[in-house]
């Protein structure tokens, strides 16, 4: 093989790499948690024990917030609150989906339990997936449809 015919054969394997990075890429959605003050403050949200996030629409998932937000040099949301109040932090969604609707919801709860009659603070952001690598938007977290309260003093 010439060498003329080598430089062709690899620009050619070079371009077909490049023509397929495209169709299986990661899109990143960046969601800021906050709560809405004055629907949930402190003296009930943090009462609070456990967190969900679930995601729907051109993909699904459930994502339950860890203990601490410790993790990786940075502040990842957390449940329970405390000192990340009122605004919870940021977590970052990967997925392939590429077209259709991609919804966020947040369900709050005062006890460890995921039951209705524990739900005690929801919110929730739609994106709109498409080809930006990275989009951005804010969770806003209000009071649900249970005050949230100490469950070991009922």
């Amino acid at each position: 093989m010439t060498r003329a015919s080598r430089l062709f054969a690899l620009a050619a394997v070079a371009g077909a790499s490049l023509l397929g990075v495209g169709c299986n890429s990661y899109h990143y959605y960046d969601v800021k948690i906050q709560v809405d003050q004055s629907s949930l403050p402190l003296e009930k949200a943090g009462y609070m024990q456990l967190c969900q996030i679930k995601v729907s629409g051109a993909d699904n998932d459930v994502i339950t917030l860890p203990r601490s937000g410790n993790g990786a040099g940075m502040a990842m949301p957390a449940c329970p609150f405390g000192s990340n109040f009122p605004v919870l932090g940021t977590f970052e969604y990967a997925t392939f989906a590429d077209s259709g609707k991609l919804k966020f919801s947040f369900s709050g709860f005062d006890s460890g339990q995921v039951m209705d009659s524990f739900l005690c603070a929801t919110g929730s952001v739609e994106f709109t997936a498409g080809s930006t690598i990275t989009q951005m938007m804010t969770l806003t977290v209000t009071g649900g449809p249970n005050d949230c309260v100490s469950q070991t003093q009922q």
